[in-house]
This record gives structure tokens, C-alpha cells and sequence, in this order.
């Protein structure tokens, strides 16, 4: 906790008051992975976290897993037997990886919005438009 308060110590008298009400704080790293090059094989594919992971300084990480979520649904929406499943899944990872990387790599940089000066990129995106046929 004393690590913690040194590092806010000329923080604002208010900012200063939360941290000395806390009773205890967990400290843990962050880890980060490079965007994966494959989400699907077969019938099988990963979404949100499990293919994408965030940090969090841009807050995306569920809000990448809902997008994945319409664009893995609509993908599926047009597999209308077994055979067409595979398929349909890698049309959802094209649709869906150089978007994911692009606020993966963002977040980690933690520059987003120095660099690009309006969250429009991020905000945006319309998941039930992305183009997903095949």
C-alpha cells in the first residue's frame, strides 16, 4: 500500500484521500499477446479474449467480444448445413482480425488517442454492416 501512496504523493489532496481509504490493493501485471494469425479450424473458433486479449487502456475488451459475437452470428445465420459451418467461421475471423489487432496493438500502445484524435475509429464500427459474405 506504501508503494502504491509514494507513487501519488504529489497527486491532488482528493486523489490522495481515496488511496489512504483503502484498506489493501492487489498489485498485478499486465500481459499482452501479439493479434493470432488463425481464430478457426474446422467447426471450431475462439472470440473476445480468447483470440484478442486487451489492455485496458482503451476499454475494449468487451466491447470487441459483443462485435465478435454479431459478426460470428450473422456468419452462421448463412451456414445452413454442417458443411457450410467452417466456412462461415473463417468469413468471422476475415471480417474480424484487422480490426481486433489494429485496438489490440492501440491499446497496448496506450496512444490511441494522442495519435488519432477522435475515437471515431473505435466508435464507429457498425458490426451488423461489416460485410461478411462469402
Amino acid at each position: 500500500m506504501n508503494e502504491l501512496r509514494s507513487f501519488y504523493r504529489d497527486y491532488h489532496p482528493d486523489a490522495r484521500a481515496l488511496l489512504d481509504a483503502c484498506d489493501s490493493v492487489l498489485k498485478s501485471a499486465l500481459y499482452e499477446r501479439e493479434p493470432l494469425p488463425q481464430w478457426s479450424v474446422g467447426r471450431v473458433t475462439l472470440l473476445g479474449d480468447a483470440c484478442h486479449p486487451m489492455l485496458p487502456f482503451m476499454a475494449q475488451g468487451a466491447g470487441m467480444s459483443i462485435e465478435d459475437g454479431v459478426v460470428v452470428a450473422r456468419c452462421l445465420a448463412q451456414a445452413h448445413q454442417l458443411d457450410d459451418v467452417a466456412p462461415a467461421l473463417q468469413r468471422y475471423a476475415a471480417a474480424r482480425q484487422a480490426r481486433t489487432a489494429e485496438i489490440q496493438i492501440g491499446s497496448r500502445g496506450n496512444q490511441w488517442m494522442k495519435t488519432q484524435g477522435n475515437a471515431d475509429g473505435v466508435y464507429g464500427y457498425d458490426a451488423w454492416a461489416v460485410p461478411v459474405s462469402a
